[in-house]
């Protein structure tokens, strides 16, 4: 099992299925803490970052406080303000996964996962993405759980310059499939109703589903832009922009081979909590 210093989530385990790789690819990055000094990568380094999961977008702010600034979820400064339950065990969770350098990666956690956000954060919960320390590279928060329900869909850019991880960056839907004036629109992203999520007799039901395109199930699309160390260019970034109007998670589970020109793909699913 990992053991971060700093580890003041529960560990959620990662089961990774590789699809797609180039034959004789290497992973030339060591580093597995998301909380450890990031080096220059290079296309086909591994990097690994991690997605905490927590209540209000203000838990992620300084005294939580959305007009302060954010803080890095590997300091003490935040693990000291996030919620516990009554016997002292924390609520907030982080997912931790290693996206290769300019492969489309799309990440998801299945409803299981969802039961135990769901009674700690009931219609209010949000996350976060990080990498590295001194000082760590931190995404704005996003609501995923919200009274109308859970939104299943996010597409993070990945922003580097000469191999240095810069930002992580939210691509907006602008609400294409929902439309910007619907109650499902939250932050750009389209929710699924919970009364769907919540029907046990349907393939949607939150501790029973295993399918892949249920609507109510967590992806995040992981993309890059920029230069790696090498200057070479990262650009898969355009591809997520080009086909934002589909459903990019759609365009990974239904693919047999490798789409989107060829582009290398990678699938991780987040399927057991520990000590949850």
């Amino acid at each position: 099992m990992l053991n971060f210093s700093s580890a003041w989530f529960t560990i959620i385990v990662i089961l990774a299925l590789l699809r797609g790789l180039v034959e004789g690819s290497t992973d030339n990055n060591p580093v597995v803490n998301p909380c450890a000094m990031l080096g220059l990568l290079q296309v086909r380094d591994a990097i690994t970052i991690a997605i905490g999961l927590a209540g209000d977008i203000s838990v992620w702010y300084n005294h939580s406080n959305v007009e302060l600034n954010l803080l890095s979820p590997c300091s003490a400064q935040l693990a000291a303000q996030l919620p516990t339950r009554s016997d002292g065990t924390p609520k907030a969770r982080v997912a931790i996964f290693r996206p290769m350098l300019e492969q489309l990666t799309l990440l998801r956690i299945n409803n299981a996962s969802y039961v135990q956000l769901l009674t700690d954060f009931p219609g209010n919960a949000s996350l976060i993405v990080y990498a590295g320390v001194n000082s760590t590279i931190v995404s704005k928060p996003r609501s995923f759980l919200v009274p109308y329900g859970r939104v299943p869909e996010f597409n993070l850019i990945l922003q580097f310059e000469n191999g240095n991880l810069t930002h992580l960056l939210w691509e907006n839907e602008n609400c294409a499939s929902c439309g910007a004036n619907s109650p499902a629109c939250v932050q750009g992203s389209c929710a699924t109703a919970e009364s769907i999520c919540q029907n046990a007799t349907s393939s949607n039901a939150t501790d029973t589903t295993t399918d892949d395109s249920s609507p109510c199930r967590l992806g995040i699309n992981i993309a890059f832009s920029g230069t790696d160390k090498n200057n070479r260019l990262l650009e898969t970034w355009y591809q997520v922009s080009q086909v934002q109007k589909f459903s990019l998670s759609n365009l990974f589970l239904n693919a047999k081979t490798a789409l989107l020109s060829g582009l290398d793909q990678t699938v991780q699913n987040v399927d057991q909590l520990i000590g949850g």
